[in-house]
């Protein structure tokens, strides 16, 4: 399965990162409601294109932070990722930011290609 580029793993609280390390060309992965898989477990899948961090505590900056050529990211309800943590993605063409306290306009102003931003209920983004 190290080939894999497509996994959901939404809602799985049986899946811990010894499951998905080798997996280092996933491109799209849903983590969403997922509290067993941390940084360690993505750390390696820099090709990533799509991934949902939603309702997930445990992963942070560090296991994006070199996912640059990511373009749909999902970081609603996760307060671990900051400005540090998406700052290089400058492809990101869809970014939901909904109910996340800890990103501000300098994360997302170099994002160029952007055409799809849900700030729903994020009190740090402004004019």
């Amino acid at each position: 399965m190290i080939n894999m580029q497509k996994l959901d793993l939404s809602n799985n609280n049986k899946i811990t990162d010894n499951g998905i390390m080798e997996m280092i060309n996933m491109q799209k992965l849903d983590l969403s409601n997922n509290n067993k898989i941390t940084d360690n477990g993505i750390i390696e899948m820099i090709n990533m294109q799509k991934l949902d961090l939603s309702n997930n505590n445990k992963i942070t900056d560090n296991g994006i932070m070199e996912m640059i050529n990511m373009k749909k990211l999902n970081l609603s309800n996760n307060n671990n990722i900051t400005n540090n943590g998406i700052i290089g993605m400058i492809y990101m063409k869809k970014l939901n930011l909904s109910n996340n306290d800890n990103i501000t306009n300098n994360g997302i102003m170099g994002m160029i290609y952007m055409y799809k931003l849900n700030l729903y209920n994020n009190i740090k983004i402004t004019n």
